[in-house]
């Protein structure tokens, strides 16, 4: 691992995390980490459904017929999506919708997703 940075040195190493608390959502898990200054980035993967603007107006607001709806729903979109950042302020994301589940149709950018950018970033703060 260390000789893999010195030759390069934008060598990343995935380290996962064990242990962490319990939280409610991602959002609140990540609001609860913090990383010491040795860790030089962090990057998270999740899977997330989404739905089209005018179905997800017609949810129901019961979180138990609200899941029910989404899983259901003809026009959902399962997304899979991975986003870093670096302590140094860099991000990058990856999106891929299962409907489109090849090499050559992921998304890339630094801020696709700005809210988990930002979420990532501050675990880093």
């Amino acid at each position: 691992m260390l000789a893999a940075a010195r030759v390069q040195p934008w060598h990343l190493t995935s380290v996962e995390q064990e242990g962490l608390p319990e939280a409610d959502d991602l959002e609140s898990l990540l609001a609860a980490l913090s990383w010491p200054a040795t860790v030089d980035g962090m990057a998270v993967t999740v899977e997330r459904v989404v739905l089209p603007p005018h179905a997800e107006a017609a949810m129901p607001a019961d979180p138990d017929e609200a899941l029910r709806y989404l899983l259901a729903h003809p026009e959902r979109t399962d997304v899979r999506i991975a986003v870093g950042a670096l302590r140094e302020g860099a991000s990058w994301c990856a999106l891929r919708a299962r409907t489109h589940d090849s090499d050559d149709e992921v998304g890339f950018g630094p801020d696709l997703v700005p809210g988990l950018v930002q979420a990532v970033r501050a675990t880093l703060a």
